[in-house]
């Protein structure tokens, strides 16, 4: 019987598999001050804050460590990133969108575990749309 793979080493084969899909994402998993076990550590704390019984499904878990890696990097703070959530009429995350302000291009829209919903292709074209209205906010 094989052995049995520990919930760290599940997380770290699926970075490590999204970070050779994304070169995106490669950069924010290659982080040097990044690691898997804090990843787990956040993870955990994020189940823990739901409660004693709780049940949670592989997109969610890796959409967390997704998360992790690329929120706790700080990208977002980048003077020439804006990031953006679309959201359905419940509240619930349908992608996240990462606008380049210098050029005004979307530089990505994903979904949980970095893929796109159903709704990726209304959700980038109303960002499109709405462009201009991102404009005038940054020369007001």
């Amino acid at each position: 019987m094989g052995q049995v793979k520990s919930f760290n080493d599940i997380i770290a084969d699926y970075l490590k598999q999204r970070a050779e899909e994304d070169t995106l994402f490669a950069p924010k998993f290659a982080n040097p001050n990044k690691s898997i076990d804090e990843c787990c550590r956040y993870i955990l704390g994020e189940a823990r804050k739901r409660g004693t019984a709780v049940a949670m499904s592989d997109s969610e878990v890796f959409g967390m460590a997704m998360h992790h890696c690329v929120y706790q990097n700080g990208y977002y703070r980048r003077p020439e990133c804006l990031i953006l959530s679309a959201k359905d009429t419940a509240g619930k995350r349908l992608e996240t969108i990462e606008v380049n302000l210098k050029t005004l291009d979307i530089v990505q829209s994903r979904s949980f575990c970095n893929g796109v919903s159903e709704y990726h292709d209304q959700i980038v074209k109303l960002v499109k749309k709405n462009m201009n209205l991102i404009r005038r906010k940054m020369i007001a």
